[in-house]
């Protein structure tokens, strides 16, 4: 399996992992009248979503490392935000567990 190919199957699971906890922090943000900070992981998968279409193009052109390096803090922009906003929604269940 090639590097890239490898590259696109995780990028296709952060986006999975995203939508799945959109959904859920959603959920308990309408339960604990949190405001909408969930739009966040929106735009995370979308910004992912770029980069992969961005890199399916890239390995048909061979493009330059500057432009690589440019995805990948793209990608690391998308998942310091996602982070953020899950730590937002989540972050009683890491109390929840230390009390124990």
């Amino acid at each position: 399996m090639s590097a890239e190919l490898v590259y696109l199957v995780f990028d296709g699971s952060a986006i999975v992992l995203l939508l799945l906890l959109s959904y859920l922090s959603r959920r308990l943000g309408e339960a604990l009248k949190i405001p909408p900070y969930y739009r966040i992981l929106f735009i995370s998968v979308a910004l992912i979503l770029l980069v992969m279409i961005t890199e399916i193009i890239s390995i048909a052109y061979q493009t330059h490392l500057t432009a690589a390096i440019a995805l990948i803090i793209i990608k690391c922009i998308a998942g310091w935000a996602a982070l953020f906003t899950c730590l937002r929604y989540w972050k009683w269940l890491f109390t929840e567990y230390l009390k124990r």
